[in-house]
């Protein structure tokens, strides 16, 4: 997990790991005190100093015991003056580069970037997500020109959160993602291919979400018995399911 400081005053980006301050060698990068630290650990909800080394947290514990355990000369110490640090988020379901624009915006103009720009949108996306406290972002339907944006992103080691992608399976082609180095349950360079997405239909606030009941109220120009309707057959759905498998 990636360690950001440009939240430390809403939040902290990134993972605590309540424990006693252990007798690492001194010299962390960081040392945050000053402020409510929450750690989420039911045994050890809060802390009082936090310190940070190469981006990763290495101590959790009382002001005292952490300073005096990991503080060196070249420490640098950031009082929270009294704003609460938190875990980051981990983004459930999102899409992180679509979320700059509008999602048809988005479709639309993605084709005309250059490789420059479509990472200057990468780049804004992942801004947005750190300002609102989140350490790991995720595509939940990721196109085949986006993951290939993702992993040159990071082999240049320009993603600033984790990543996870899932990319739709039915356009995958031969493009061989289920394959790559990135693909399983490491972060690779802070990006990592966590499945495949498969689209069974739409969405239910366009009333295009295929329902096992009709819609309350349906589209105009629709029947009392609308429910929506499928986005593939039930083969199409089957044959992509054992190509997932197959891959897996």
């Amino acid at each position: 997990m990636k360690v950001h400081e440009r939240s430390v005053c809403v939040g902290w980006l990134g993972v605590c790991l309540a424990a006693p301050a252990p007798a690492f060698s001194s010299n962390v990068d960081a040392l945050y005190f000053g402020g409510p630290i929450v750690t989420v650990d039911d045994k050890n909800p809060g802390a009082g100093a936090v310190a940070v080394k190469a981006g990763k947290i290495i101590a959790v514990g009382s002001g005292t015991a952490v300073e005096t355990a990991q503080k060196g000369p070249k420490t640098r110490m950031v009082d929270l003056g009294g704003k609460t640090m938190i875990p980051g988020f981990i983004d459930a379901h999102g899409h992180m580069m679509e979320g700059t624009v509008l999602i048809r915006e988005f479709l639309r103009i993605m084709p005309r970037l250059n490789q420059k720009q479509q990472m200057a949108l990468l780049e804004a996306g992942q801004d947005l997500y750190a300002k609102y406290g989140h350490t790991t972002a995720q595509e939940g339907r990721a196109l085949p020109a986006n993951v290939d944006l993702y992993i040159a992103a990071a082999k240049a080691g320009r993603l600033k959160l984790d990543a996870v992608l899932y990319p739709e399976v039915l356009l995958l082609g031969k493009s061989g993602f289920m394959k790559s180095r990135y693909a399983g349950r490491q972060y690779r360079d802070g990006l990592r291919i966590g499945g495949v997405k498969l689209t069974l239909d739409a969405s239910p606030q366009g009333r295009t979400a295929w329902l096992s009941q009709p819609y309350f109220k349906p589209p105009p120009g629709q029947p009392a018995s609308f429910a929506g309707y499928p986005a593939l057959s039930d083969d199409q759905a089957i044959t992509a399911v054992g190509l997932a498998y197959r891959n897996n």
